[in-house]
């Protein structure tokens, strides 16, 4: 059985984190926060928010099409 996907938006600080993870527990589903994977990752790459942001933009499109030697 594939468990469901819960999908929270809104802008930042407004409390999407808290919420899921309560959410999580309570439904026993795993949390994953897009923003602590994007930020995780910028430091992995030595990058600043600002500066991975610019540069997910512009690979974003050779990772959609499967092209890794551009991600």
């Amino acid at each position: 059985m594939n468990a469901p996907i819960v999908t929270l938006t809104g802008p930042p600080g407004s409390g999407k984190s808290t919420a899921g993870r309560k959410a999580a527990g309570r439904l026993h589903l795993a949390f994953v926060s897009a923003g602590e994977a994007f930020r995780a990752e910028a430091s992995r790459r030595g990058m600043d928010l600002a500066s991975f942001s610019r540069y997910a933009e512009e690979h974003l499109l050779w990772c959609l099409m499967g092209r890794p030697e551009g991600c």
